[in-house]
């Protein structure tokens, strides 16, 4: 079966493996967050992504409701999305997707 992928224009954020466009600079909202392996950057829209069944998980931030995301294309592991935040002061994080470091590579 083929996977069709949603392609950007400009300078985006690709899966390290396949190269599948993941999103555009223009939507990430920050490059200072930690993964659960390392850096990694919050994104206020994501594509070419599946989100797995969300999930309770207690993060740094406290705890939320998180969705795990893969590359559509590959099925890498990319990080989460949450889905809900259990703090209001982490309200902004609801919906966005976080995208660790070593699994994107800019272009």
């Amino acid at each position: 079966m083929k996977t069709f992928s949603t392609h950007l224009n400009g300078r985006v954020y690709s899966c390290a493996r396949c190269n599948s466009n993941i999103a555009q600079q223009g939507d990430v909202i920050s490059k200072r967050y930690e993964g659960t392996s390392g850096p990694a950057y919050l994104f206020h829209n994501v594509v070419n992504v599946e989100c797995l069944a969300p999930k309770l998980a207690i993060l740094w931030s406290g705890q939320h409701s998180v969705s795990a995301i893969k590359c559509k294309v590959c099925q890498t592991d990319l990080g989460w999305k949450y889905v809900k935040v259990c703090s209001p002061s982490q309200k902004h994080k609801k919906e966005k997707s976080t995208d660790c470091d070593s699994a994107l590579i800019p272009l």
